[in-house]
Order: structure tokens, then sequence, then C-alpha cells
């Protein structure tokens, strides 16, 4: 017999494609929320990235290289630090100058199904706990996974909103979230964080103290492809009828991830052993366009605003009959690693148009 994995008490992966027009983009302000792709990068599942990749054509080089020029350089830290030192008293600490003005997303080390893990994001504290820990932290929360597949090993989750005005030293919620962080959570643990919003560092900044060590996320430029190009832009007959739309938008995503992961099955003149693999570029029975296409990467703790403000960028530099694609991958929190992504295609001769993938991991939301 053979052992079958322990299953998961997570929902499966899900994939959703959508196509739609973009509304006006001003380059002196975000687009609005509500709207897609914009709300998709702001969802919760897509809040800590920690991959970004952008894929163009060759004519597009130049222009993506100067916009990307003068987009602010994302920074992330990693920090040794225990929940008691976050929530210190003090208006000058760490708490008031980061937390409770919601400027900073930061994720402790672990997996939300194994251990105990710590989130905050724009002051959501957000707590995946162990059972022996939840109950000792004498803190409100609720089960954690789907309802019947929790197994022998029950989770729980802690979620505290520290920007509203009762979550202050000397106020009865608040000091039951610091006895549980003296008690309980007292650890000094590994942290990744990142500032979402652009304002510059406090003079003195309370981070130092616990001596972060800072990472700098340049953008990767990897070398030009020689590639067939399959139409990218969906058809009025694909539009209308689902089926055919979504077997594009698979084919599509297929072709965009296995550039991604640079391999040689998408190049020109492949001539790979069927035997080996039967992959083919869509519309491969037909005439197409081979061109040079690259693409730039940035890996490492970005929030959904950094990735929010460099596709809009690329939006507004791009010419309207250049074709370019965006991903964004996030930082998975389960033991499985599959995670959430977005990719935004801007089809070919299609200025306001998009298609969009939103991909949502096991542990999403």
């Amino acid at each position: 017999m053979f052992p079958f994995p322990a299953p998961s008490s997570l929902s499966p992966a899900k994939c959703h494609a959508t196509y739609g027009t973009i509304g006006h983009l001003d380059s002196n302000q975000l687009p609005k929320k509500k709207g897609k792709p914009w709300a998709t990068l702001q969802s919760s599942s897509h809040r800590f990235l920690q991959k970004v990749d952008l894929i163009f054509p060759e004519k597009l080089k130049d222009t993506i290289n100067d916009a990307i020029s003068k987009l602010e350089t994302p920074v992330y830290h990693r920090v040794f630090m225990s929940l008691e030192n976050i929530l210190e008293k003090g208006i000058d600490g760490f708490f008031w100058t980061y937390v409770k003005s919601g400027k900073v997303m930061m994720l402790s080390e672990g997996s939300s199904e194994t251990g105990n893990v710590l989130q905050i994001y724009r002051g959501q504290l957000t707590m995946w706990l162990e059972k022996e820990a939840y109950e000792r932290a004498g803190i409100i929360g609720k089960p954690h996974g789907v309802k019947g597949s929790r197994g022998l090993k029950p989770r729980w989750i802690v979620e505290v909103d520290l920007m509203t005005p009762s979550m202050v030293h000397g106020k009865k919620g608040f000091d039951r979230l610091m006895y549980a962080a003296r008690n309980v959570f007292n650890n000094s643990m590994p942290w990744i964080l990142c500032s979402i919003s652009s304002a510059s560092t406090p003079d003195p900044d309370p981070l130092s103290k616990f001596q972060p060590y800072r990472r700098i996320i340049n953008p990767v430029e990897t070398e030009g492809v020689d590639l067939s190009i399959p139409p990218l832009e969906p058809t009025p007959d694909m539009i209308a009828d689902r089926d055919e739309f979504d077997n594009f938008a698979t084919e599509t995503y297929e072709w965009l991830s296995l550039i991604r992961l640079q391999s040689p099955r998408v190049e020109a003149g492949d001539e790979v052993d069927p035997y080996l693999s039967l992959y083919r570029t869509p519309g491969d029975d037909g005439p197409m366009e081979s061109t040079q296409v690259f693409k730039i990467s940035w890996t490492g703790l970005v929030s959904s605003e950094w990735a929010q403000k460099t596709l809009t960028a690329i939006f507004l530099a791009a010419p309207s009959k250049s074709w370019f694609s965006f991903s964004a991958g996030s930082i998975s929190k389960g033991r499985s690693r599959d995670t959430s992504e977005v990719t935004v295609l801007r089809p070919s001769n299609s200025p306001g148009e998009y298609v969009l993938w939103d991909i949502k991991g096991p542990e999403a939301e």
C-alpha cells in the first residue's frame, strides 16, 4: 500500500480568468481600488508579495527601462523581534511609529498550518496559533481551516485591529494582548517587514535598535530570447463563449509561465523530441511572429501598493499597440508552498483592455 499524504485543512487553489477594460489612468494618483485589476492586487491574498515578473517584447525595452528607472526602489528588512518588542510603550517606539500609523507590513517565520505565525498589515494583527498557545494566550479567536478537515491538531486564528483608539496601553483589551505577548509569545522570532507608504524613515528610527538587515530589491533583467508569439488578444467569439475563453486563457497563461521559468520549449525553432515534451506554442499551426522577449524580475518582500504603482506606470508608458505581461506572486504561509498570484496581460492592439488571472492559493482568505 502506498501512504497517502495527510489531508490539508485548507481549500485547494483556484484560478479565475477574466477579461475587461481599464478606466482612465492618472500618473499623479493610484487607480481606484474598486475596479479590476487594481482591486485584485489589493485583496488580502496578494498583500505580501515575494516575486514580480514583467515580460515584454524587444521594441518596448527602452520604454520599460525608462519607466522603471523613475520608480521607487523597493526595500525590505529582516529582523528578530518579540511581540512585546512590537507592542512596546512609548510615543517614539516601534508600535506608535510603524504599527499604529499603519505604515508597515510584517510577517513572522513559519507556516500557517504548523506552529505559531504572526502577521501585521496596516495595523491589523493576525495570528495563526496552535491550540495550546491559543488557550494559554487567553485572547478570543476562531477555528482555522475548512470545517470538518481540521484533523487531530486543530488550529486557531486571532485577528486584532491595533488601529482602533481602544488599542493602547492601559486599556483592557490591549493589556490582555500584552499579557499574551509577555507570557506566551515572549520569544524573539525572525520577521520580514517593509514600509507600505513611501514616507521618509523617521529619525531616530525605533527599528534600528533591533539591528535589522536591510535588503534593496534591484530589478534583474534576463537576456532576450527569440520566441514565436502566439495570438495574445481574445477574439469577440472567445469573449462571447466562456469555454473558448477558458481555453485561450489556459494556453496563454501556460505560455507566459514557461517564459517566466525560462523554459526552452517556447523558443522559436524548438524541436524537442515529442517523447520528452508534447508542448507546442498556441497557434503554431499558422504563421507566427518571431521576436526577442525580455523579462525583468524583482525578488523579495514588496507590498501590493508598490506593485500597483509599477503596473500603472507600465500601462501609461507602453505604446498602445504593444503587449506586455505583469505577474505578482505572494509569499506562501502553508506547507504546500502553493502561492497566490496575479497575472495581468495587456493584449496587443488593445490599449484599454486586459486579461487577468487571479490565482488564490490554499491559504487565501
